[in-house]
């Protein structure tokens, strides 16, 4: 499946072409950005579909961005390859402290249902002890032992599952930042 997939990608020299095309600069960089060209986030369609092509690619394809542009933006390639560098060198950095703080908060939060897991244990085992035959008071053990694997649930889904989608962002974004640029003006 996946060779048919990569075959509808042209294929130079060995390697792969995520071609783009536009028309305008304002296809390709953000408007709403005031900041200088070179410093511009990139369109929001324009990362959006390089973001869901280059995970097409095994991390050994070689792949490259080829922007079909027209000639009049010339005098912008310099300055559309810092933008393109710059957005995704920015994003990969970014990615990375939200990885960072997301592990810090779910060994936070860890920390805090260890406390109430034990706290709920010794609780169960204490009504256990004093109420050993009464079907209410065992009602309420086997709850507080519940509700302490419960505590446990949350972070231990941060720590097992949750930081998963962010790296997988963050190794997009190393990729994309690296990947060479081309440029063919019609």
């Amino acid at each position: 499946m996946d060779n048919e997939l990569l075959s509808h990608y042209r294929k130079v020299n060995g390697t792969y072409c995520i071609d783009i095309a536009v028309s305008a600069l304002d296809e390709l960089l953000a408007t709403h950005d005031p900041s200088p060209i070179h410093q511009r986030d990139l369109h929001g369609i324009i990362t959006k579909r390089l973001k869901e092509e280059i995970i097409f690619f095994q991390s050994t394809d070689p792949v490259h961005v080829v922007f079909h542009l027209p000639r009049k933006l010339q005098k912008y390639e310099s300055e559309i390859r810092n933008a393109f560098r710059h957005y995704f060198e920015f994003e990969y950095m970014d990615s990375g402290v939200h990885l960072a703080r997301r592990v810090y908060k779910a060994r936070k939060i860890l920390g805090v249902a260890i406390v109430i897991f034990m706290s709920l244990i010794a609780a169960s085992y204490i009504v256990e002890h004093y109420f050993p035959n009464h079907v209410i008071w065992h009602i309420v053990s086997e709850s507080l032992f519940v509700g302490s694997w419960v505590a446990l649930w949350h972070p231990v889904h941060l720590l097992l599952y949750e930081w998963i989608p962010l790296q997988e962002d963050r190794k997009t974004y190393g990729r994309l930042k690296a990947l060479p640029i081309e440029f063919v003006y019609k």
